[in-house]
């Protein structure tokens, strides 16, 4: 790249180009990372330049829109007018007047004990006048804290209200310690020595708190789903949090402020969803969701699984850490909130499949000669199609890999790294791929008896053709993923092969994936490298500490399944 003029985000690694970027550290809290790294996917200088240019412009308009959400932060607190800080401050120094008259009045004093306590008064007040003394700094913020959570005030340090508000609780400060001076004198008169404070005393009521307007719910929702930061949220996801926010709706009201939402509010909502039925929304579309909840309870119908549920939980605590985060609450109410501890009974577990299911799959008219691969799948014919329903349960057999991460690859994902032909599986931002956890990024060595059937062969003829996506006839559903039709069709595939049996799903090949590492006794933890669960370490030279991709790839040629035989599928 000598010749070539540089970009600063542009990063070489053994495995190709990559953009890597700090995030500017006024904006690193609100966008959530220290810096971003992504793949540019591709190892020649001139088209790693020009992509990186184009990620970049992408990458600074998101560093911008966090700072427009910083400034709309700033702009709340200067809403809070200097005449509604004063009055939250009278409120605060009169609490403390009465406490304070009420524990003296209880006091009898000897005279060299009313001298300690008069001396100790007096210090207090003095140092209450010095703003740069360590003490009454820790003091005057420790108050100041205590005000901002009772009254929602999102007032930043360092800020001109902030500095007001120090001052104005100084100033309470030295006239609470004044007048207790003056009271332990026996003078129980309740003139103020700073007019601030002129009629305020603890027989006086409590002055009245400013009315600040709470945002409600259903304007808390409809800004937190078109926040700028949320726009590369996939469509999947998207729909579940509309099921959280239908339920935040019709459960507590849109109209509710959101000051006013409990602990309790949010434990409600919880008990509904965790008794939902699946895909409640189609299956009782006339229902609302505390009904949909109450008809599967009575009907002692099948309920979310505890994968879904935490995952819901997850969104509900989203939606309100966000309006904490902006200062429109002062605590997150479904924070950490627990789920109810379902246990997964046995006969509900998914099972890996057997032999005879695996060789009813593979011997199926799909991969011995059927009349196409759309609606003639299953019917006996000459055509040996080889596209995506073909190729997909035979990678999910030999990779472990979950049916999204299968559908969507894409052609730039089989690669060599240390001439080991592997499977890149990870996230890539502002596309429609995603991994299930962090640690489900990660390199796949190709399998051996997926090289026999033709597999790099098919990826180098869609490489050619110029394909992105090493499946394009593999559809989208509604939801914006591959997965959802072909989980579907696949439920079918088995049906009409046979190899239909409780307790199995397209999720199976998973389990029987990790049966066939415990039979070749894979350690554990180089099988959680390769399978994407765990902490994510798979990769040793390039990628910190994990493991060699040659020794993966040894790992990978002991996985076996013992009497499956699929040489009638190969090419080689």
């Amino acid at each position: 790249m000598s010749d070539m003029p540089a970009h600063p985000w542009l990063q070489q690694r053994k495995t190709g180009f990559y953009l890597r970027a700090k995030v500017p550290l006024e904006i690193r809290d609100e966008f959530g990372k220290v810096e971003v790294v992504k793949s540019l996917r591709t190892k020649e200088p001139r088209v790693a330049l020009q992509r990186v240019r184009i990620e970049a412009v992408k990458l600074e308009q998101e560093f911008s829109d966090c700072r427009r959400a910083l400034a709309k932060t700033s702009q709340r607190a200067e809403s809070v007018s200097d005449e509604d800080l004063q009055r939250i401050v009278l409120i605060w120094f009169h609490d403390q007047e009465r406490n304070a008259a009420a524990r003296q009045r209880a006091l009898r004093f000897e005279d060299d004990e009313l001298e300690v306590a008069l001396n100790a008064l007096r210090h207090d007040a003095a140092l209450s006048k010095d703003a740069g003394d360590a003490e009454t700094q820790r003091h005057v913020n420790s108050e100041i804290d205590a005000i901002k959570a009772e009254h929602s005030l999102a007032i930043e340090s360092g800020s001109n209200q902030y500095r007001l508000l120090f001052e104005l609780v100084q100033r309470a400060m030295i006239e609470r310690d004044k007048r207790s001076i003056r009271r332990l004198k026996g003078d129980f008169d309740n003139r103020a020595f700073d007019s601030l404070f002129n009629g305020v005393s603890p027989e006086s009521s409590r002055p009245e708190a400013p009315e600040f307007k709470s945002k409600t719910l259903g304007e808390l929702i409809d800004e937190y789903e078109n926040e700028p930061s949320r726009r590369h949220v996939t469509d999947k996801t998207r729909m579940t949090y509309r099921i959280i926010s239908r339920a935040l709706g019709e459960l507590l009201g849109r109209e509710k402020p959101i000051s006013e939402i409990s602990r309790e509010d949010c434990r409600r909502v919880r008990d509904v969803l965790c008794d939902l039925p699946p895909n409640a929304t189609k299956r009782f579309p006339n229902m609302t969701i505390e009904q949909a909840s109450r008809h599967a309870k009575d009907e002692g119908l099948e309920r979310l699984s505890p994968t879904t549920i935490k995952l819901y939980l997850g969104h509900l605590s989203a939606i309100f850490g966000y309006a904490a985060r902006e200062g429109y609450i002062t605590a997150n109410p479904a924070a950490n909130l627990p789920a109810p501890k379902h246990k997964t009974r046995k006969k509900d577990r998914r099972a890996p499949f057997a032999l005879g299911q695996l060789k009813a799959m593979f011997n199926a008219p799909l991969y011995t000669g059927c009349q196409d691969d759309e609606a003639g799948y299953a019917k006996k014919g000459s055509n040996k199609l080889r596209r995506g329903r073909f190729w997909v349960p035979l990678l999910a057999l030999y990779s472990g890999m979950r049916l999204n991460e299968c559908c969507q690859l894409r052609t730039a994902d089989i690669q060599k790294v240390d001439g080991v032909d592997v499977i890149r599986v990870e996230e890539e931002a502002g596309s429609d791929k995603s991994v299930k956890t962090a640690a489900g990024e990660r390199i796949i060595p190709v399998h051996p008896e997926l090289k026999k059937v033709g597999f790099l062969a098919y990826v180098a003829e869609k490489q050619k053709a110029g394909e992105e996506m090493l499946f394009p006839d593999l559809p989208k559903g509604k939801d914006g993923y591959r997965s959802s039709p072909f989980s579907k069709w696949f439920k079918r595939f088995m049906e009409k092969a046979g190899a239909d049996k409780e307790r199995t799903s397209f999720h199976s090949f998973r389990h029987t994936f990790k049966d066939a590492q415990r039979e070749a006794e894979i350690p554990e933890e180089r099988a959680e490298a390769i399978n994407g669960r765990d902490d994510g370490r798979n990769v040793g030279q390039n990628y910190g500490n994990g493991f060699a991709t040659k020794t993966l790839e040894k790992d990978m040629r002991k996985i076996k399944y013992a009497g499956l035989n699929l040489s009638h599928l190969y090419t080689s």
